[in-house]
């Protein structure tokens, strides 16, 4: 069993460690087009909060974790060359490590 997400659901963060603008974060963010106002920056602040996420996941009882990751984290301007973010790898690696301490197998998808 597995637990689907995907970044603009649950990342947050959106404007930390370098992350880029989506087409997303400027569609949502103009009033008038989500009709509650959201607008994803926040989101379920998995960015921060994956320790809780992965914990969550696992009190389940589910053995994999399928998640996406944010182009805008990969590729910040949008274009070649890849600017690999700083920031970047060291929040996938910990999500990624403590998923696999957790006995829950990631499964990451761009």
């Amino acid at each position: 069993m597995l637990s689907i997400t995907h970044s603009t659901q649950i990342e947050g963060g959106w404007d930390e460690g370098g992350k880029g603008l989506s087409i997303w974060d400027t569609f949502a963010s103009a009033p008038g087009n989500i009709e509650d106002g959201s607008d994803g920056t926040v989101a379920c602040d998995s960015y921060h909060r994956y320790e809780e996420d992965v914990g969550l996941i696992r009190g389940m009882g589910l053995t994999h974790y399928r998640f996406s990751i944010a182009w805008t984290r990969i590729l910040p301007e949008g274009e070649e060359p890849c600017l690999f973010l700083q920031a970047f790898p060291s929040w996938k690696n910990n999500k990624l490590t403590l998923s696999q301490q957790e006995q829950v197998r990631p499964l990451v998808v761009f």
